[in-house]
């Protein structure tokens, strides 16, 4: 572990533990119509990337997002693990929504990310 002694300003860091998929903006179109047919009364606009699509669906579902330049990842944090539930169920649940939107070749497991902004 690295310690920094002094004043630090003008920094930020971001991390993040989900079971879930990274999804690329590979087909942002077919995707903004999947979401739209599950939720009619969502409102995806074309051209702004995967944060719309995963945005929609973490406010429809229990699932949540962080973007990537790239895509996102989508999923659920491991701390929303039910107590009754086992870790089974859990991943069972967690890739049955993420299929529904994103195809049953979309790849789950445990995502953790960390990163430094400053």
């Amino acid at each position: 572990m690295k310690l920094r002694i002094g004043f630090v300003s003008n920094s930020s860091a971001s991390s993040f533990c989900i079971y879930g998929a990274e999804v690329s903006s590979c087909d942002e179109v077919a995707l903004i119509k999947k979401v739209q047919e599950a939720f009619p009364d969502a409102t995806i606009r074309v051209g702004y990337g995967m944060a719309d699509i995963c945005e929609t669906l973490q406010s429809k579902t229990a699932l949540e997002f962080h973007s990537t330049e790239c895509g996102c990842y989508i999923g659920k944090s491991w701390c929303n693990i039910g107590d009754e539930e086992t870790g089974k169920q859990f991943k069972a649940t967690v890739e049955a929504a993420i299929k529904k939107f994103f195809g049953d070749d979309i790849k789950c497991g445990t995502i953790e990310e960390a990163w430094y902004n400053g």
